[in-house]
């Protein structure tokens, strides 16, 4: 099974997609353009820097967001043709937070009386789909002004139908027979500069000028809603509220019958087609030397009956999918993985390169494996057996270290939590955010821990260093099972006091360590 996301609507169906999160930047940039993810070309864009609302990252679940001033902040496209569709069908969907209660604001719009959603002076929100007396409406109240919304709403056969966070608007099923047809741009945060500025924050836009069934607003509900962590704010009988929407791939198998030395030639595959976004690309019970070529796949997974080579460490082939997962014991596999959310390891063979980042690494491999990556958002490494292999990775912002789990941390490291069974080893000249240990053991040769968030709960924390550097272990608390062993580093420095709840503290000569 693999997630559903937007473009699986179907050809047609999806006009627009504008996502905060595929925007690259620093926080606080200026947002000159916004691609549109729907593969249309309908790309925002925004010449004028005092009229460019402003990239905010890691803003909401994890992921950033586009922030209008409310002043003059303002992003368009051009007429987008699809979207003129008379007196047909329409839908949109957006996740928003509209600060500000004292004007009109237009979140976004195509002809302000026509299609778009927008938050009126009273408080009411409005879902605009052909005019404004019968569009669909949430009342003032009844949606929040400090917290983010995720509204839905379809027009089909002249029934206006509107939804907030997945529950029916107050206003809806409306009858509106008005037409959507004009020249008008699509603007995204005002109807104009100046004019109906919105003042808040901006997660995700779709529109489509089509039909929107049911089924599938329920799908764009569930998949913005876990997206965005809004999934607790669906009603308790909406068909996602405790799972994302998935889908299943069809299936193709690598037979290896092609040109090796392209991995995305049609004759390699069972179904001799060249691979796409909408397959799962299988290598089982064929032994291949694979050269080059990039694969694009919703999901690719090596089983135990692959042997042979994918790529080089120095020449890794370059795979985009939602989920990579390796399981093949006899096998080198090497991959560039910038365009890899998921990455799940059970094996590694004779080999694992993967360099690039990743949004979530899990490893349960018996194997060593090393994880060449420049960052992953959340490395979890478990064995259930309590016999994993050595886990060598860059930096992470979250690593989860589970039963049979061991971590060698070569950069440095966010949140690091460490549970029974599980092993730390951090190397010199690195850092780490926090440490909390649940029965773990970490070695740290690493310069800092630099949160006062640590603890030792239960398991060891030992610190060890011939040269000097300091640990910032501000307020850390060690509780009864919890030891801290510091006798091993001579020249640490601590710049901060030990809160000791009955745990252990071990002191080498000389130590002065504040317990409090």
């Amino acid at each position: 099974m693999a997630l559903w996301t937007p473009s699986n609507l179907g050809s047609g169906i999806l006009t627009a997609w504008y996502k905060a999160d595929s925007i690259s930047g620093s926080d606080g940039d200026g947002v000159s353009a916004w691609t549109d993810s729907s593969g249309n070309g309908n790309n925002l864009a925004q010449a004028v820097s005092l009229r460019q609302p402003t990239l905010q990252t890691n803003e909401l679940n994890d992921l950033s967001v586009v922030r209008y001033d409310g002043v003059n902040d303002i992003i368009s496209d051009g007429d987008i043709s699809d979207l003129d569709v008379g007196t047909g069908d329409i839908w949109m969907a957006c996740v928003f937070k509209s600060t500000d209660n004292s004007a009109v604001q237009n979140i976004f719009e195509k002809g302000a009386t026509s299609f778009g959603l927008r938050v009126l002076a009273n408080g009411n929100l409005q879902m605009i789909m052909g005019s404004t007396t019968f569009a669909a409406v949430q009342n003032s109240g009844n949606w929040s002004r400090t917290e983010f919304v995720l509204a839905t709403a379809a027009r089909v056969s002249n029934t206006n139908s509107g939804f907030i966070n997945g529950s029916a608007s107050d206003s809806t099923g409306l009858t509106d027979n008005g037409s959507i047809s004009n020249s008008d741009v699509l603007d995204i945060g005002a109807r104009a500069v100046g004019a109906g500025a919105m003042t808040g924050d901006i997660a995700e836009v779709l529109v489509g000028g089509a039909t929107l069934t049911s089924s599938d607003r329920e799908k764009l509900e569930g998949y913005l809603a876990w997206k965005w962590g809004l999934e607790d704010n669906l009603p308790s009988a909406h068909p996602y509220k405790t799972f994302p929407p998935t889908f299943t791939l069809p299936t193709v198998y690598w037979t290896g019958a092609g040109n090796l030395a392209d991995v995305s030639d049609a004759g390699n595959w069972s179904d001799s087609a060249a691979p796409t976004a909408s397959k799962k690309c299988v290598f089982n019970s064929t032994s291949s030397t694979i050269t080059g070529g990039d694969l694009t796949a919703g999901e690719v997974r090596f089983t135990d009956g692959f042997t042979g080579n994918l790529g080089t460490p120095a020449a890794p082939i370059q795979i985009t999918t939602d989920l990579l997962s390796i399981g093949a014991d006899n096998a080198s596999i090497n991959v560039n993985s910038s365009s890899i959310a998921d990455i799940y390891i059970a094996g590694n063979g004779r080999g694992v390169f993967i360099e690039g980042d990743a949004t979530t690494v899990t490893v349960e491999s018996l194997d060593d494996i090393t994880l060449d990556l420049s960052n992953i958002t959340t490395l979890e490494v478990r064995h259930e057996s309590g016999a994993g292999g050595m886990i060598s990775t860059q930096a992470a912002s979250n690593v989860n270290i589970g039963y049979g789990g061991n971590v060698i941390g070569q950069d440095d490291l966010g949140n690091v939590d460490i549970f029974q069974g599980g092993y730390l080893f951090q190397h010199a000249g690195s850092d780490v955010n926090s440490i909390e240990l649940y029965g773990g053991e970490c070695l740290f040769h690493g310069s800092d821990i630099v949160r006062d968030t640590s603890a030792i709960y239960s398991g060891l924390l030992t610190t060890r260093s011939n040269q000097r550097h300091n640990v910032d272990i501000n307020a850390i608390k060690i509780y009864p099972n919890g030891t801290l062993d510091v006798s091993d580093s001579p020249l640490t420095e601590f710049s901060g006091a030990i809160t000791s709840y009955g745990g252990t503290v071990i002191l080498g000569d000389g130590y002065t360590v504040a317990l409090s």
